[in-house]
């Protein structure tokens, strides 16, 4: 979650000048539903799904989307959600319509 607020500090001030960005967020599928066994990553997870979550109304007040996805399912080339040509294209969808915070994958 660090890494993601570091990011997203450094290149909101720009956003907002521009009046235009989006802000990206991917997690696993324990940032939406809890698992035992991802239980310390999953609370990182569900923490940064919630922030993205609570700042988007105001960011898109500046014209910047803020959209995250969950991906329950293996990344790999080939047919299919996994695949990360396909995820991209749901990316591209959600920046270009930004009118859903969330998408899940593959549960």
């Amino acid at each position: 979650m660090a890494g993601a607020l570091a990011a997203s500090r450094a290149v909101l001030p720009a956003m907002r000048r521009a009046g235009d960005g989006a802000l990206l967020f991917t997690t696993g599928m324990s940032a939406v539903i809890p698992m035992a066994m991802m239980g310390s990553t999953g609370i990182a997870q569900a923490g940064l799904r919630n922030w993205a979550s609570a700042v988007r109304d105001d960011l898109a007040k500046d014209g910047v989307y803020v959209g995250h996805v969950s991906i329950g399912l293996p990344i790999r080339p080939g047919p299919g959600e996994g695949d990360p040509d396909a995820i991209a294209e749901r990316w591209f969808q959600l920046a270009r319509a930004r009118d859903t915070f969330e998408a899940t994958i593959g549960f």
